[in-house]
């Protein structure tokens, strides 16, 4: 039970870990303790316009459109540098329920077979020959109200991450309580091997 807790602890803070990022006192402090690999990502593409010094930039894809997320998937097509795009299928759209949903309804409209497989489940989902997959972890909705739905593409074994060897777990009794407390103590850190092998799409912005 502690393993599977202290994973999701883990990926989330892979995902989505922000030093800079301001939040609440009941929040997870895990979100703090390292930059992931949303922020870290060498491209990043926005849903939304947004201030850069006295500048407003305009977004690069409305998620507003009928067409979304296709055209998420086009802008952050677009921004990669197209050398790693060679084999399209190492790389993979890492989406929330949402988006995947989205585009899964505009791909069983079409009139084709690839449509009807994907009415009954038959097939995996990509995009230019991209698969596309979706994360639990995009759900979060504690990630979601402090920096905004999010989408990723890259490739699994650009992602690196590590854990060190010595893994501390320490119990503490609390009589009046009845409650026995165990801590988990773990030195871990995840990178890029190449962080411009990866683009983040920020769909909408934080509450």
């Amino acid at each position: 039970m502690m393993g599977q807790s202290a994973a999701l602890d883990l990926e989330r803070a892979f995902l989505f870990g922000d030093k800079d990022l301001t939040m609440p006192a009941t929040a997870n402090p895990i979100l703090k303790a390292l930059d992931g690999w949303v922020k870290r990502a060498g491209v990043q593409v926005y849903g939304y316009d947004r201030t850069e010094g006295e500048t407003t930039v305009p977004k690069d894809f409305d998620p507003a459109a009928a067409s979304f997320p296709i055209n998420m998937f086009d802008a952050m097509l677009d921004a990669i540098d197209k050398k790693y795009l060679v084999p399209r299928r190492d790389l993979r759209f890492y989406v929330d329920w949402k988006t995947y949903s989205a585009y899964r309804e505009q791909v069983m409209k079409r009139e084709t077979a690839l449509g009807d497989e994907t009415l009954t489940g038959e097939t995996t989902l990509s995009y230019d020959g991209i698969p596309v997959v979706p994360v639990p972890s995009f759900d979060d909705p504690e990630v979601i109200q402090l920096e905004g739905r999010k989408a990723l593409l890259s490739k699994p074994d650009n992602m690196v991450w590590g854990v060190y060897r010595e893994i501390g777990v320490e119990a503490q009794r609390i009589p009046r309580k009845r409650v026995v407390e165990h801590v988990l103590t773990v030195r871990t850190d995840c990178q890029y091997a190449d962080r411009y092998c990866a683009v983040t799409a920020n769909i909408n912005q934080p509450a």
